[in-house]
Protein backbone atom coordinates (compact mmCIF):
# COMPACT_ATOMS: atom_id res chain seq x y z
CA UNK A 1 0.00 0.00 0.00
CA UNK A 2 1.35 3.40 -0.97
CA UNK A 3 0.70 6.64 0.86
CA UNK A 4 -1.52 8.52 -1.57
CA UNK A 5 -4.71 10.51 -1.76
CA UNK A 6 -6.76 10.93 -4.92
CA UNK A 7 -9.66 13.26 -5.58
CA UNK A 8 -13.08 12.37 -6.92
CA UNK A 9 -12.33 14.28 -10.14
CA UNK A 10 -9.07 12.41 -10.60
CA UNK A 11 -10.80 9.06 -10.19
CA UNK A 12 -13.52 10.04 -12.67
CA UNK A 13 -10.86 11.07 -15.19
CA UNK A 14 -8.82 7.88 -14.97
CA UNK A 15 -11.94 5.70 -15.16
CA UNK A 16 -13.01 7.52 -18.31
CA UNK A 17 -9.60 6.68 -19.74
CA UNK A 18 -10.07 2.99 -18.89
CA UNK A 19 -13.11 2.92 -21.19
CA UNK A 20 -11.35 4.36 -24.25
CA UNK A 21 -11.80 1.25 -26.41
CA UNK A 22 -15.55 1.54 -25.91
CA UNK A 23 -15.77 4.70 -28.04
CA UNK A 24 -13.69 3.23 -30.86
CA UNK A 25 -14.90 -0.19 -31.99
CA UNK A 26 -18.39 -1.15 -30.69
CA UNK A 27 -20.09 1.64 -32.68
CA UNK A 28 -19.49 -0.20 -35.95
CA UNK A 29 -20.71 -3.42 -34.34
CA UNK A 30 -23.97 -1.76 -33.35
CA UNK A 31 -24.57 -0.73 -36.96
CA UNK A 32 -23.85 -4.25 -38.23
CA UNK A 33 -26.28 -5.88 -35.79
CA UNK A 34 -28.96 -3.27 -35.01
CA UNK A 35 -28.84 -1.55 -38.43
CA UNK A 36 -30.91 1.66 -38.41
CA UNK A 37 -31.58 1.21 -34.67
CA UNK A 38 -27.87 1.49 -33.87
CA UNK A 39 -28.43 4.73 -31.95
CA UNK A 40 -31.10 2.96 -29.87
CA UNK A 41 -28.54 0.26 -29.16
CA UNK A 42 -26.19 2.94 -27.80
CA UNK A 43 -28.89 4.18 -25.42
CA UNK A 44 -29.47 0.64 -24.19
CA UNK A 45 -25.71 0.18 -23.72
CA UNK A 46 -25.47 3.35 -21.62
CA UNK A 47 -28.31 2.20 -19.34
CA UNK A 48 -27.08 -1.39 -18.98
CA UNK A 49 -23.54 -0.16 -18.39
CA UNK A 50 -24.73 1.74 -15.32
CA UNK A 51 -26.50 -1.40 -14.11
CA UNK A 52 -23.38 -3.57 -14.46
CA UNK A 53 -21.22 -1.01 -12.67
CA UNK A 54 -23.79 -0.80 -9.88
CA UNK A 55 -23.30 -4.55 -9.40
CA UNK A 56 -19.54 -3.95 -9.12
CA UNK A 57 -20.19 -1.35 -6.43
CA UNK A 58 -22.52 -3.67 -4.55
CA UNK A 59 -19.83 -6.38 -4.46
CA UNK A 60 -17.05 -4.22 -3.00
CA UNK A 61 -16.12 -3.87 0.70
CA UNK A 62 -18.54 -1.79 2.72
CA UNK A 63 -15.97 -0.17 5.01
CA UNK A 64 -14.20 1.86 2.26
CA UNK A 65 -10.81 1.00 3.77
CA UNK A 66 -10.31 -2.60 2.70
CA UNK A 67 -8.56 -3.27 -0.60
CA UNK A 68 -10.34 -5.53 -3.06
CA UNK A 69 -7.56 -8.14 -2.94
CA UNK A 70 -8.01 -8.45 0.81
CA UNK A 71 -11.79 -8.48 0.50
CA UNK A 72 -11.73 -11.33 -2.02
CA UNK A 73 -9.74 -13.48 0.41
CA UNK A 74 -11.94 -12.49 3.33
CA UNK A 75 -15.21 -13.36 1.61
CA UNK A 76 -14.06 -16.34 -0.50
CA UNK A 77 -11.56 -17.86 1.89
CA UNK A 78 -7.77 -18.02 1.50
CA UNK A 79 -7.57 -20.53 -1.34
CA UNK A 80 -10.38 -19.30 -3.57
CA UNK A 81 -9.56 -15.68 -2.72
CA UNK A 82 -6.03 -16.10 -4.07
CA UNK A 83 -7.40 -17.87 -7.15
CA UNK A 84 -9.78 -14.97 -7.90
CA UNK A 85 -6.97 -12.46 -7.40
CA UNK A 86 -4.84 -14.35 -9.91
CA UNK A 87 -7.80 -14.30 -12.29
CA UNK A 88 -8.01 -10.50 -12.04
CA UNK A 89 -4.24 -10.16 -12.46
CA UNK A 90 -4.50 -11.98 -15.78
CA UNK A 91 -7.49 -9.81 -16.71
CA UNK A 92 -5.52 -6.60 -16.09
CA UNK A 93 -2.60 -7.92 -18.14
CA UNK A 94 -4.78 -8.95 -21.09
CA UNK A 95 -6.66 -5.65 -21.21
CA UNK A 96 -3.39 -3.74 -20.96
CA UNK A 97 -1.91 -5.78 -23.81
CA UNK A 98 -4.98 -5.19 -25.97
CA UNK A 99 -4.82 -1.44 -25.32
CA UNK A 100 -1.11 -1.36 -26.22
CA UNK A 101 -1.80 -3.24 -29.45
CA UNK A 102 -4.49 -0.81 -30.50
CA UNK A 103 -2.26 2.19 -29.76
CA UNK A 104 0.51 0.60 -31.83
CA UNK A 105 -1.75 -0.16 -34.79
CA UNK A 106 -3.40 3.27 -34.83
CA UNK A 107 -0.09 5.16 -34.64
CA UNK A 108 1.40 2.91 -37.31
CA UNK A 109 -1.56 3.52 -39.64
CA UNK A 110 -2.23 7.21 -39.11
CA UNK A 111 1.04 8.78 -37.94
CA UNK A 112 4.18 6.67 -38.47
CA UNK A 113 3.44 4.20 -41.30
CA UNK A 114 7.13 3.49 -42.03
CA UNK A 115 8.19 2.95 -38.42
CA UNK A 116 8.47 -0.69 -37.25
CA UNK A 117 5.65 -1.71 -34.93
CA UNK A 118 8.06 -2.84 -32.24
CA UNK A 119 9.60 0.64 -32.08
CA UNK A 120 6.16 2.25 -31.70
CA UNK A 121 5.25 -0.23 -29.00
CA UNK A 122 8.42 0.54 -27.04
CA UNK A 123 7.86 4.30 -27.41
CA UNK A 124 4.48 4.01 -25.69
CA UNK A 125 5.12 1.08 -23.34
CA UNK A 126 8.22 2.37 -21.54
CA UNK A 127 6.71 5.74 -20.55
CA UNK A 128 3.64 3.85 -19.33
CA UNK A 129 5.77 1.73 -17.03
CA UNK A 130 7.55 4.83 -15.71
CA UNK A 131 4.26 6.63 -15.12
CA UNK A 132 2.76 3.62 -13.30
CA UNK A 133 5.81 3.53 -11.04
CA UNK A 134 5.07 7.10 -9.91
CA UNK A 135 1.85 5.96 -8.24
CA UNK A 136 -1.90 6.43 -8.40
CA UNK A 137 -1.83 10.02 -7.18
CA UNK A 138 0.35 11.18 -10.07
CA UNK A 139 -1.68 9.15 -12.56
CA UNK A 140 -5.02 10.62 -11.52
CA UNK A 141 -3.73 14.19 -11.36
CA UNK A 142 -2.32 13.86 -14.86
CA UNK A 143 -5.63 12.40 -16.01
CA UNK A 144 -7.49 15.51 -14.91
CA UNK A 145 -5.31 17.61 -17.21
CA UNK A 146 -5.35 15.25 -20.19
CA UNK A 147 -9.08 14.65 -20.00
CA UNK A 148 -9.57 18.38 -20.50
CA UNK A 149 -7.94 18.13 -23.94
CA UNK A 150 -10.13 15.15 -24.77
CA UNK A 151 -13.34 16.93 -23.79
CA UNK A 152 -12.39 20.08 -25.72
CA UNK A 153 -11.69 18.08 -28.89
CA UNK A 154 -14.95 16.18 -28.42
CA UNK A 155 -16.89 19.45 -28.05
CA UNK A 156 -15.32 20.83 -31.24
CA UNK A 157 -16.29 17.61 -32.99
CA UNK A 158 -19.93 17.89 -31.93
CA UNK A 159 -20.20 21.60 -32.81
CA UNK A 160 -18.43 21.20 -36.15
CA UNK A 161 -20.36 18.17 -37.37
CA UNK A 162 -23.90 18.85 -36.08
CA UNK A 163 -25.05 20.93 -39.11
CA UNK A 164 -24.31 18.03 -41.45
CA UNK A 165 -26.31 15.35 -39.63
CA UNK A 166 -29.25 13.92 -41.59
CA UNK A 167 -31.94 12.85 -39.14
CA UNK A 168 -33.56 10.57 -41.72
CA UNK A 169 -30.52 8.30 -41.36
CA UNK A 170 -31.73 7.51 -37.84
CA UNK A 171 -34.95 5.97 -39.16
CA UNK A 172 -36.73 3.57 -39.09
CA UNK A 173 -36.55 2.70 -35.41
CA UNK A 174 -36.91 -0.88 -34.13
CA UNK A 175 -38.14 -2.10 -37.48
CA UNK A 176 -36.69 -5.54 -36.69
CA UNK A 177 -37.77 -5.59 -33.05
CA UNK A 178 -35.86 -5.00 -29.82
CA UNK A 179 -33.56 -8.02 -29.97
CA UNK A 180 -30.98 -6.64 -32.50
CA UNK A 181 -30.37 -3.42 -30.50
CA UNK A 182 -30.01 -5.46 -27.32
CA UNK A 183 -27.50 -7.82 -28.89
CA UNK A 184 -25.61 -4.93 -30.50
CA UNK A 185 -25.32 -3.17 -27.14
CA UNK A 186 -23.48 -6.01 -25.39
CA UNK A 187 -19.88 -5.17 -26.51
CA UNK A 188 -20.36 -1.55 -25.52
CA UNK A 189 -21.81 -2.61 -22.15
CA UNK A 190 -18.67 -4.68 -21.59
CA UNK A 191 -16.47 -1.68 -22.38
CA UNK A 192 -18.49 0.59 -20.09
CA UNK A 193 -18.19 -1.93 -17.25
CA UNK A 194 -14.42 -1.32 -17.16
CA UNK A 195 -15.08 1.91 -15.28
CA UNK A 196 -15.83 -0.32 -12.30
CA UNK A 197 -12.07 -0.84 -11.94
CA UNK A 198 -12.18 2.18 -9.65
CA UNK A 199 -13.09 -0.06 -6.72
CA UNK A 200 -9.47 -1.28 -6.66
CA UNK A 201 -8.26 2.17 -5.56
CA UNK A 202 -11.22 3.15 -3.37
CA UNK A 203 -9.18 3.33 -0.11
CA UNK A 204 -7.04 6.11 -1.62
CA UNK A 205 -10.00 8.49 -2.08
CA UNK A 206 -9.77 11.61 0.05
CA UNK A 207 -13.57 11.51 0.36
CA UNK A 208 -14.38 7.83 0.69
CA UNK A 209 -18.12 8.46 0.58
CA UNK A 210 -17.78 9.66 -3.02
CA UNK A 211 -16.76 6.29 -4.46
CA UNK A 212 -20.19 5.46 -5.85
CA UNK A 213 -20.61 8.96 -7.26
CA UNK A 214 -17.22 8.86 -8.98
CA UNK A 215 -17.70 5.48 -10.64
CA UNK A 216 -21.29 6.09 -11.73
CA UNK A 217 -20.41 9.57 -13.03
CA UNK A 218 -17.53 8.18 -15.09
CA UNK A 219 -19.83 5.49 -16.50
CA UNK A 220 -22.54 8.04 -17.33
CA UNK A 221 -20.06 10.31 -19.12
CA UNK A 222 -18.62 7.38 -21.06
CA UNK A 223 -22.13 6.20 -21.97
CA UNK A 224 -23.10 9.69 -23.14
CA UNK A 225 -20.00 9.81 -25.36
CA UNK A 226 -20.99 6.49 -26.95
CA UNK A 227 -24.54 7.76 -27.61
CA UNK A 228 -23.38 11.07 -29.10
CA UNK A 229 -20.76 9.45 -31.35
CA UNK A 230 -23.21 6.81 -32.54
CA UNK A 231 -25.88 9.41 -33.38
CA UNK A 232 -23.35 11.60 -35.19
CA UNK A 233 -21.81 8.72 -37.16
CA UNK A 234 -25.18 7.28 -38.16
CA UNK A 235 -26.56 10.73 -38.98
CA UNK A 236 -23.58 11.38 -41.28
CA UNK A 237 -22.97 8.04 -42.95
CA UNK A 238 -26.12 5.95 -42.23
CA UNK A 239 -25.82 2.55 -40.63
CA UNK A 240 -24.61 1.03 -43.92
CA UNK A 241 -21.65 3.41 -44.02
CA UNK A 242 -20.84 2.76 -40.37
CA UNK A 243 -20.88 -0.99 -40.96
CA UNK A 244 -18.12 -0.61 -43.56
CA UNK A 245 -15.85 1.45 -41.28
CA UNK A 246 -13.20 0.06 -38.99
CA UNK A 247 -13.15 3.10 -36.67
CA UNK A 248 -16.22 5.34 -37.25
CA UNK A 249 -14.96 7.95 -34.76
CA UNK A 250 -11.92 8.72 -36.93
CA UNK A 251 -14.08 8.97 -40.06
CA UNK A 252 -16.35 11.42 -38.24
CA UNK A 253 -13.37 13.55 -37.22
CA UNK A 254 -12.07 13.63 -40.78
CA UNK A 255 -15.44 14.95 -41.96
CA UNK A 256 -15.19 18.19 -39.98
CA UNK A 257 -13.79 21.33 -41.53
CA UNK A 258 -14.03 24.63 -39.66
CA UNK A 259 -13.00 26.81 -42.58
CA UNK A 260 -9.33 27.77 -42.45
CA UNK A 261 -9.31 27.77 -38.67
CA UNK A 262 -9.10 24.03 -38.21
CA UNK A 263 -8.75 21.77 -41.25
CA UNK A 264 -7.32 18.59 -39.70
CA UNK A 265 -9.59 17.85 -36.77
CA UNK A 266 -8.73 14.16 -37.04
CA UNK A 267 -5.13 14.94 -36.06
CA UNK A 268 -6.30 16.77 -32.95
CA UNK A 269 -8.73 13.98 -32.09
CA UNK A 270 -5.99 11.40 -32.53
CA UNK A 271 -3.66 13.32 -30.22
CA UNK A 272 -6.33 13.61 -27.53
CA UNK A 273 -7.22 9.94 -27.90
CA UNK A 274 -3.58 8.85 -27.57
CA UNK A 275 -3.20 10.82 -24.34
CA UNK A 276 -6.31 9.21 -22.87
CA UNK A 277 -5.34 5.72 -24.09
CA UNK A 278 -1.90 6.19 -22.54
CA UNK A 279 -3.53 6.95 -19.19
CA UNK A 280 -5.83 3.94 -19.41
CA UNK A 281 -2.89 1.66 -20.20
CA UNK A 282 -0.86 3.15 -17.32
CA UNK A 283 -3.72 2.56 -14.89
CA UNK A 284 -3.92 -1.10 -15.92
CA UNK A 285 -0.15 -1.50 -15.44
CA UNK A 286 -0.51 -0.01 -11.96
CA UNK A 287 -3.36 -2.37 -11.04
CA UNK A 288 -1.48 -5.43 -12.32
CA UNK A 289 1.68 -4.47 -10.41
CA UNK A 290 -0.33 -4.07 -7.21
CA UNK A 291 -1.94 -7.47 -7.72
CA UNK A 292 1.49 -9.07 -8.07
CA UNK A 293 2.70 -7.24 -4.95
CA UNK A 294 -0.29 -8.53 -3.00
CA UNK A 295 0.22 -12.09 -4.21
CA UNK A 296 3.91 -11.82 -3.31
CA UNK A 297 3.07 -10.56 0.19
CA UNK A 298 5.01 -7.35 -0.18
CA UNK A 299 4.05 -3.71 0.24
CA UNK A 300 6.20 -2.56 -2.66
CA UNK A 301 4.56 -2.62 -6.09
CA UNK A 302 7.11 -0.42 -7.91
CA UNK A 303 9.62 -3.21 -8.70
CA UNK A 304 6.87 -4.99 -10.63
CA UNK A 305 5.81 -2.14 -12.94
CA UNK A 306 8.44 -2.81 -15.61
CA UNK A 307 8.02 -6.61 -15.62
CA UNK A 308 4.27 -6.02 -16.01
CA UNK A 309 4.95 -3.61 -18.88
CA UNK A 310 7.12 -6.20 -20.63
CA UNK A 311 4.51 -8.94 -20.18
CA UNK A 312 1.71 -6.70 -21.47
CA UNK A 313 3.80 -5.58 -24.45
CA UNK A 314 4.51 -9.23 -25.29
CA UNK A 315 0.78 -9.96 -25.11
CA UNK A 316 0.19 -7.01 -27.44
CA UNK A 317 2.35 -8.70 -30.05
CA UNK A 318 0.94 -12.23 -29.78
CA UNK A 319 -2.75 -11.87 -28.86
CA UNK A 320 -3.93 -9.63 -31.72
CA UNK A 321 -2.36 -9.24 -35.16
CA UNK A 322 -4.11 -6.10 -36.46
CA UNK A 323 -6.74 -3.48 -35.77
CA UNK A 324 -9.15 -5.34 -38.04
CA UNK A 325 -8.75 -8.50 -35.98
CA UNK A 326 -9.19 -6.48 -32.78
CA UNK A 327 -12.39 -4.90 -34.13
CA UNK A 328 -13.75 -8.34 -35.04
CA UNK A 329 -12.92 -9.69 -31.58
CA UNK A 330 -14.64 -6.75 -29.86
CA UNK A 331 -17.74 -6.66 -32.05
CA UNK A 332 -18.48 -10.32 -32.76
CA UNK A 333 -15.92 -12.33 -30.79
CA UNK A 334 -15.49 -13.31 -27.18
CA UNK A 335 -14.54 -9.85 -25.90
CA UNK A 336 -17.92 -9.12 -24.28
CA UNK A 337 -18.14 -12.51 -22.59
CA UNK A 338 -14.55 -12.32 -21.37
CA UNK A 339 -14.94 -8.84 -19.86
CA UNK A 340 -18.41 -9.35 -18.38
CA UNK A 341 -17.27 -12.57 -16.72
CA UNK A 342 -14.93 -10.41 -14.62
CA UNK A 343 -17.09 -7.30 -14.28
CA UNK A 344 -20.54 -8.84 -13.83
CA UNK A 345 -20.53 -12.60 -13.20
CA UNK A 346 -17.84 -12.65 -10.50
CA UNK A 347 -19.31 -9.63 -8.66
CA UNK A 348 -22.72 -11.33 -8.71
CA UNK A 349 -21.16 -14.42 -7.16
CA UNK A 350 -19.49 -12.26 -4.51
CA UNK A 351 -22.82 -10.67 -3.64
CA UNK A 352 -24.32 -14.14 -3.30
CA UNK A 353 -21.48 -15.37 -1.09
CA UNK A 354 -21.74 -12.24 1.06
CA UNK A 355 -25.47 -12.81 1.50
CA UNK A 356 -24.80 -16.41 2.53
CA UNK A 357 -22.26 -15.24 5.13
CA UNK A 358 -24.71 -12.70 6.57
CA UNK A 359 -27.45 -15.32 6.80
CA UNK A 360 -25.05 -17.68 8.50
CA UNK A 361 -23.95 -14.98 10.96
CA UNK A 362 -27.56 -14.18 11.88
CA UNK A 363 -28.22 -17.85 12.63
CA UNK A 364 -25.16 -18.14 14.86
CA UNK A 365 -22.47 -19.22 12.38
CA UNK A 366 -19.25 -17.40 11.59
CA UNK A 367 -19.26 -14.69 8.96
CA UNK A 368 -16.39 -13.79 6.65
CA UNK A 369 -13.32 -13.44 8.84
CA UNK A 370 -9.98 -11.85 8.30
CA UNK A 371 -8.14 -15.01 7.45
CA UNK A 372 -5.97 -14.50 4.39
CA UNK A 373 -6.11 -10.70 4.64
CA UNK A 374 -2.96 -9.06 3.33
CA UNK A 375 -1.95 -5.51 2.48
CA UNK A 376 -1.14 -4.86 -1.17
Amino acid sequence: MEKAKISTGGLISILWASHILGTIFPIAGMAAIAKSSAWVSSLIAAALGLLVVWVWLAARPADHQTFMADWLCRICGPFFGVAVNVLYLLFFLVMCGITMRHIMELVSTAVLPKTPNVVILVLFAVPGGIAARLGIEVITRSAQVYIGFSLISFLILVVGISPYIHLENLLPVLNEGLRPPLVGAVPSVASLSLTGLGIWVAPYLDDRRSMERAVLTATAIAGLAVVVLTVIAQGLFSYRGMDEMLIPAISVARSVRLGRILERLDAMMLGAWLLVAFLGKTYLIYLAANQIAWLGRTRHYRPFTFPVTVIAATMAMVLIRSDAELAEWVNTGSFAGYVLAHTFVVPLLLIGVGYFHRRRARTGGAGPGKEGERVP
